[in-house]
């Protein structure tokens, strides 16, 4: 965490806040740290100090990485490649160094195909759309472009960047769909497997299966070595079966049949010394809608998979709470909330009854750090282990999510609406835990004051989100959007219950 203090910001990046070290004067030196589980900015830690000597150094952490903002978000070489350049762009904002490990080094380089201009815009020309406004260029390979459209004296820019990729042909190959009888073996027993080698053709939406073709499979263990191999002749419709045995000799761990030759293919799955289960834990869900500083009291079960109940067996249990911030603080600016993180806040132990139940109790405390008008709640994750008399352990765990206020509502409509018919409102009214829970109220539709003239969306800039924090913070919303707008007055009061 030394590197941390020298000095660390954020850069309000549009899949989320990105942290960044910077320290230095001189010349810009961006360091991106490779793609592993829990890599970050600090890979370079015992080198930023000699580089801030000579470099302003910006080290960042890419997104889902470190101190950075992690969304769900399909991620991809194309996410980190986006990130790269337009943190070049936006932060460093000069010709800079770059400094990449693992991975990185190509996603760093892609981004290197994109400033063939060092950064200077090159004008491209100009073009002229048709009736309908629809235009069109020529553009190289690789290249980020903005636009700049002008008509009657007006004139407006593009607020992202456009890449011109060139979308090669697929071509036609040969694959193999294998399968196996499990997940997981034991040393020394049969791995049974079939395979379909198919011909697919994506670029005309062609698949068929291939007969009469000779494949090689070959059995590997997880450091890529050859356990065995052999070779099959398709069937008419295209299929071949084998088997190995699971080596006694070789190490643990994800082990791998694949094609070697007549096309290509692979399937994976489990060696492992291991015992099967006797029996399962449950957790239910508390019958009631818990609420803050009270008690919780959830039910468990342990049950034999024959169906019979696990009596007299231990069980220890323990409570793990979490905040959970509103979704929309992370749609309207990320502001990081203070609480405590993961905290342990109760635990203890109990006995199976000859019904195989047993009850956990504890107490739902919010975390003192935590304001109730932030409308954060809690998550409070129970983690149990039942132990019985041969002394297998099985486990469960469940959430309960608990609040300042203990009850969610959620409003539907069309997006479509015509004047033609009524406006039709569903609501749906749950406990934290998205159980339906019986409640009424009032339902209040306001008029917005809309703008005294149309307004066009701002371009881009360095702050992707409105802040309620910061003073005159009303000013700056964008009144493009009629979600920003004020309130006016009630045009309709409706009593409602579900």
């Amino acid at each position: 965490m030394r590197a941390l203090l020298m000095g660390h910001d954020y850069y309000a990046w549009h899949y989320g806040p990105v942290h960044y070290l910077r320290r230095g004067l001189g010349d810009p030196l961006l360091l991106v740290h490779g793609i592993y589980p829990g890599a970050d900015h600090c890979e370079f830690e015992y080198n930023i100090d000699a580089m801030a000597s000579r470099f302003c150094v910006h080290a960042i952490d890419l997104l889902g990485f470190g101190d950075s903002h992690a969304p769900h978000h399909k991620y991809s070489a194309q996410t980190y490649i986006e990130l790269v350049f337009d943190f070049l762009r936006e932060v460093v904002g000069r010709p800079a160094g770059v400094v990449a490990a693992g991975l990185s080094c190509a996603y760093v380089a892609e981004v290197a195909a994109w400033r063939l201009d060092r950064g200077v815009r090159v004008p491209h020309g100009t073009v002229q759309t048709d009736a309908n406004g629809r235009f069109s260029f020529p553009s190289s390979e690789h290249r980020a472009l903005l636009l700049r459209a002008r008509a009657r004296g007006q004139e407006i820019g593009s607020q992202e960047e456009y890449h011109a990729w060139r979308h090669d042909r697929q071509r036609v190959d040969n694959q193999a769909i294998f399968f196996t009888d499990r997940a997981i073996y034991r040393p020394g027993q049969t791995v049974s497997y079939k395979g379909i080698l198919i011909r697919v053709d994506t670029q005309s939406d062609n698949y068929e299966t291939l007969a009469d073709r000779r494949v090689e499979v070959v059995f590997q263990d997880p450091n890529g070595k050859e356990v065995a191999k052999t070779a099959h002749t398709t069937t008419d419709y295209g299929s071949f079966t084998g088997s190995f045995t699971a080596p006694r000799d070789r190490v643990m761990g994800e082990y791998q049949i694949r094609l070697t030759s007549g096309g290509e293919g692979a399937t994976y799955f489990s060696v492992e010394e291991y015992k099967r289960p006797k029996f399962q834990v449950t957790l239910d869900a508390p019958k009631a809608a818990p609420k803050l500083n009270d008690k919780v009291s959830l039910q468990g079960k342990a049950e034999a998979y024959t169906g019979a109940a696990v009596d007299g067996a231990k069980v220890k249990w323990h409570v793990v709470r979490e905040v959970r911030w509103p979704y929309w603080w992370y749609g309207w600016g990320w502001r990081g909330g203070h609480g405590s993180g993961s905290q342990e806040i109760a635990h203890g132990t109990a006995a199976t009854g000859t019904d195989g139940t047993f009850k956990i109790e504890f107490a739902a405390k919010p975390d003192p750090q935590v304001e109730e008008k932030s409308e954060a709640s809690f998550c409070f994750r129970v983690y149990a282990d039942v132990t019985d008399t041969a002394g297998e352990t099985r486990s469960a765990d469940r959430g309960v999510n608990v609040g300042f206020t203990a009850l969610s509502a959620r409003v539907e409509v069309d997006d479509w609406q015509t004047d033609a018919t009524s406006v039709e409102l569903k609501i749906k009214t749950t406990t934290l835990d998205d159980e339906p829970q019986a409640a009424k109220g009032v339902v209040k539709v306001h008029r917005l004051k809309e703008p005294k003239r149309v307004q066009r969306p701002p371009l881009a800039s360095h702050r992707y989100y409105h802040s309620p924090e910061v003073e005159g913070a009303d000013e700056e919303k964008d009144q493009s959007d009629p979600n920003n707008w004020p309130l006016g007055e009630v045009v309709s009061e409706l009593q409602w219950s579900t």
